[in-house]
Parts: C-alpha cells; sequence; structure tokens
C-alpha cells in the first residue's frame, strides 16, 4: 500500500513555524509541538522515533534551504531558513493559498482549517489551537518533561498508599512475588516460601493487577489433583448366564426348562 503524500512539505511547515516564533533559528523539539498542534493529520509530525524517513529532521536535513550551523545551550542543533531561500518558501506558502485545490488539502491535515491564512502570515504566534502558549526553547522542553515525570511519580505514591490503607497486608510486598501463590517448577507454592526472586515490577500498579488476577482466579491455578480410581466391579456381582431368562421360542408357545 502506498504511503500518504503529504499536501505540504516540512521544510514549508519548519518555514511557516518559525515565522509565528519569530524566531531565526529553532531546535526540532520545538518545532514538534508546533506541528502536531495545528497539523496532527500530517504524516511525521507525530512521534518522531516513529517514521523516521517521514519525521522533520530528516526532512530537514534533505532540504537545501535550511541549514543547521549551531547548538544551543544544551546542546541541540538549530536549524534556520537561509536569508536567500525565505522569498522562494514565501512564494510558494502563498501559491498554496492561492490555489483552491492545494489549499483544500492542507487545509485536510489542519485541527483548525480557519485559521491557514493566520498561521502562513506568522500572526498566529507560539500557541496551540486553543490559544495555549507552546514551549520556545529545548531547555523549556526539558522543565515540562521534568514536571511531567514527577507528576507522575507523585501521583503513583499517592495512589500506593491509599492502596496499601486500604490492604495493610499488601505493605512491604511489592518486591515479591504474588501473595497468594506463584509457580514455580510446575507446583504452586506460597509466596513467602518461595525463595527466588519474582519478575520485576515495572509499577507499583503492575504488582496490583497481579494480585487482583491471583485473587480472581486462584482457583484456576490451584495444582492440579487426580481424580480417585473408580472401584472396579468384581465377576461375583454379575448376574448368573444360568439365572437369566432366555428369550420365548418364536412359535409363542411357553417357556420350558430342560432342568
Amino acid at each position: 500500500m502506498p504511503r500518504p503524500k503529504n499536501p505540504i512539505s516540512k521544510k514549508l511547515v519548519f518555514h511557516l513555524t518559525q515565522k509565528n516564533y519569530n524566531a531565526k533559528e529553532l531546535p526540532v523539539c520545538v518545532v514538534y509541538p508546533f506541528v502536531s498542534a495545528h497539523f496532527p493529520e500530517l504524516v511525521g509530525s507525530g512521534d518522531r522515533r516513529t517514521n523516521y524517513e517521514k519525521n522533520i529532521r530528516s526532512e530537514l536535513s534533505k532540504a537545501p534551504e535550511i541549514v543547521s550551523e549551531r547548538n544551543d545551550e544544551n546542546n541541540k542543533c538549530l536549524w534556520g531558513v537561509l536569508e536567500a531561500s525565505k522569498t522562494i518558501l514565501d512564494a510558494e506558502l502563498d501559491a498554496i493559498r492561492g490555489d483552491k485545490r492545494l489549499r483544500k488539502l492542507v487545509e485536510t491535515v489542519m485541527a483548525r482549517p480557519e485559521i491557514l491564512d493566520a498561521l502562513f502570515d506568522g500572526s498566529w504566534g507560539p500557541f496551540d489551537v486553543e490559544r495555549r502558549r507552546l514551549p520556545q526553547s529545548s531547555k523549556e522542553i526539558e522543565d515540562l518533561a521534568k514536571r511531567d515525570k514527577e507528576g507522575d511519580r507523585r501521583r503513583q505514591e499517592m495512589k500506593q498508599k491509599k492502596v496499601l490503607k486500604r490492604r495493610p497486608e499488601l505493605t512491604g510486598a511489592e518486591p515479591r512475588g504474588a501473595v497468594f501463590a506463584v509457580p514455580y517448577n510446575n507446583d504452586w507454592i506460597p509466596s513467602s516460601y518461595n525463595p527466588y526472586p519474582p519478575p520485576h515490577f515495572r509499577s507499583f500498579d503492575d504488582f496490583l493487577r497481579q494480585q487482583r488476577f491471583y485473587s480472581e482466579h486462584y482457583r484456576r491455578y490451584l495444582p492440579r489433583t487426580r481424580p480417585a480410581p473408580r472401584a472396579e466391579s468384581s465377576p461375583t456381582d454379575l448376574p448368573s448366564l444360568d439365572t437369566m431368562p432366555s428369550a420365548p421360542p418364536e412359535d409363542g408357545t411357553a417357556h420350558v426348562n430342560s432342568e
């Protein structure tokens, strides 16, 4: 299946991003939030670690109009448009804006097509579709990532405290295996008697998920026991052939025992 073709090139997207940020140079990590906010359907605008041949960094490195000559304070490459190429890129943006077919194609990959003129003019600014300010440097992006990571850690700790308060028997059980039973050597033994290290849990939620699984399906994972063998019937318990009545004769006469 052929890959979808982008209606607007990444170098034009970078150029209009640079115009909205009013900056001569920008790191790629700053361009991604702006592009993913305004052009979410553009191929390569999402996770920069997927679709490498379509992502923004690889496209910019192939464009002769865009160069990267220095790094910022976080050692991130700063990309900029050559002064001689800005008028050429502006002319390409004007051509898209004036052509109804090209404009319609670009609007199909936008979150808010009505702000296309503002984005192309650079009058929208460094904001998303809801006019919320976007990070303008790699340091701001790193600070936001650290803040989000710290917030996730705190929420995880609060959730862990609530669970331990509700179920105190789980206190200190996180580095161990399941509370009820763990499999080892095709046998099921209590985790308190398991001398072997349990599998690694990525988070406390994974540990609780395993606890919940073993508690709900505990009977399913009990050792299987063979049913007791059925008592074999003795030959003496069977009726004797001599005492069993024989079939009546075909002529309808009564059966007479010869003995």
